[in-house]
């Protein structure tokens, strides 16, 4: 048995019209939604709520709290959210946290509904179709939904031509920069602890950038003296031979 769905509507890409304004040369959001359009085209029967009319790089938790509110107070469980691209991941991750049970499909379109190329018909009734396949009492599941194909919110990322993909570190570069960043920076940090650790410990390291070579560790109090003399420090690491470094004392 299909689920009831309902379509709840934020703004975004999608809903953007060409400006009403003599002169105007921004898109607008206007009375009637792309939702509210394509339900009129298909002939379908669409129970469609606006929640707000944003940008999506101006929706912030607050939106996301009355999206939420609306989707708990509902006698429904299955819903399609439309929503700008640029920030429909955090709002799916959002939900995803605090949605119980039900079905909830984000969805957005890289060119506003009323342009004749847009996705935006294809993206909404693949959407409602993938919702009312689920069944109305299951455990949560939050999707995006996008040319054809459903992600996981938490496993996907969004390129800049505005589509979504699960091959995160591939598709975006910026991305696996940041993630090689910190991974590399984690391992440095964990080096120069261990080495640190070392020094004041006494034992074999490989604290110097040309190796130490000393078996017996290089003490605290070496590195002291060591510091003192930045030039015997560098000669120290260029030593080939761990028995050509000076044995100091306390």
């Amino acid at each position: 048995m299909s689920s009831k769905v309902v379509v709840l509507t934020t703004g975004g890409t999608i809903d953007k019209e060409y400006p009403r304004s003599l002169g105007g040369y921004a898109f607008e959001f206007g009375i009637e939604t792309a939702a509210e359009r394509i339900a009129k085209r298909a002939k379908a029967k669409l129970n469609v709520e606006k929640v707000c009319a944003l940008d999506s790089q101006d929706v912030t938790d607050s939106e996301r709290e009355i999206l939420l509110s609306k989707i708990l107070q509902s006698e429904n469980t299955n819903f399609v959210i439309t929503h700008g691209t640029d920030t429909l991941i955090e709002t799916a991750q959002f939900l995803k946290k605090h949605v119980p049970s039900g079905t909830i499909v984000l969805i957005g379109a890289k060119l506003p509904e009323v342009f004749k190329d847009s996705d935006a018909d294809f993206n909404l009734g693949f959407a409602i179709g993938y919702a009312q396949a689920s069944p109305s009492k299951c455990p949560a599941q939050v999707r995006i939904a996008f040319n054809g194909e459903t992600f996981d919110p938490e496993q996907v990322c969004r390129s800049d031509d505005g589509s979504f993909s699960t091959e995160r570190y591939f598709d975006n570069p910026r991305s696996f920069t940041f993630e090689m960043r910190s991974l590399m920076n984690t391992t440095f940090l964990f080096a120069f602890i261990v080495s640190s650790t070392c020094l004041v410990e006494g034992r074999h390291t490989w604290t110097h950038p040309f190796f130490m070579r000393s078996q017996r560790g290089f003490p605290a109090h070496d590195f002291a003296n060591y510091a003192s003399d930045p030039e015997a420090f560098w000669a120290l690491g260029a030593s080939p031979n761990y028995l050509d470094i000076p044995d100091y004392k306390k």
